[in-house]
């Protein structure tokens, strides 16, 4: 673990330390007053000045992952029912609590209007009957956070589409990659198999929304809009894009938690 982390480590294991606290008021507000810094850094990250995007330092992505680690838990606690294999239903928090927290952070909170796989994430999937239906969002169990251009964390919406786009039992349930942890389907990101300690030096994948542009994993080698790839690889160019772009299959049938989609990037039209 880096130091700059410690703040948000500290705050983690409170909320998982004491799981039957109010988290806003008995845990998040103190650690607000404590560690006023942290508004404060992420307030300077996202308003550094680089085009298209700044430059970061690996440690600035463990922090924004340290971050991203505690906002993933305290969304558990906006879905009904425990975790598998687990009876803890998340920390006991309220949407407007987890807005709150994310507005004093400095992060802007959205309520996406229509579907798109940039800042909606699929926590539930009913079948449309129509083919040219298009993906319409039902409900959502929290907002889209972001961080200036940079997506911070998707919305998790409960959706409506057709098989053509979003199939059942595959863009509701596969493993959901650049995830840290989830209460209805598994995850897979790089902190996997590390030590408790270890795991915290995991990069954050930062995702942009510029001028009309989504940018999907800029910090990565490959860029698959020029047909880059490893040699041997083992998905090919479609489901690559797929599964970058979405974090997840949502077409291709395959529930693989041992796939290696973290060194792709791409750009396309929002």
């Amino acid at each position: 673990m880096h130091e700059d982390q410690w703040p948000w480590c500290q705050l983690y294991k409170d909320i998982h330390e004491k799981p039957d606290a109010q988290v806003y008021p008995q845990i998040i507000e103190p650690w607000l007053d404590e560690y006023p810094g942290e508004a404060e850094w992420l307030k300077a990250f996202s308003a550094r000045a680089e085009r298209p995007w700044p430059a970061a330092e690996v440690t600035d992505l463990w922090r924004l992952y340290a971050a991203s680690m505690v906002f993933e838990t305290l969304a558990l606690g906006l879905i009904p029912g425990p975790m598998y294999p687990d009876d803890w239903t998340g920390p006991c928090i309220t949407p407007d609590e987890f807005r709150a927290f994310a507005i004093a952070l400095g992060f802007t909170v959205e309520t996406p209007a229509a579907y798109s796989p940039f800042d909606v994430e699929v926590t539930g999937l009913i079948a449309s009957a129509g083919d040219g239906d298009s993906v319409q969002i039902l409900r959502t169990h929290w907002p889209c956070l972001m961080l200036g251009p940079m997506l911070f964390m998707r919305c998790g919406a409960i959706v409506r589409a057709p098989a053509s786009q979003l199939r059942i039992g595959i863009a509701d349930e596969a493993p959901l990659y650049w995830a840290y942890t989830r209460k209805t389907r598994p995850v897979c990101n790089l902190s996997q198999g590390w030590g408790s300690n270890s795991r915290w030096r995991t990069a954050f994948r930062r995702d942009y929304r510029i001028d009309g542009v989504v940018h999907f994993n800029v910090d990565a080698p490959y860029d698959l809009a020029m047909g880059l790839m490893p040699p041997d690889y083992d998905m090919n160019l479609q489901q690559c894009r797929e599964i970058l772009v979405n974090r997840s299959f949502v077409v291709t049938d395959s529930l693989s938690e041992h796939l290696w989609p973290y060194d792709f990037r791409l750009s396309m039209p929002a």
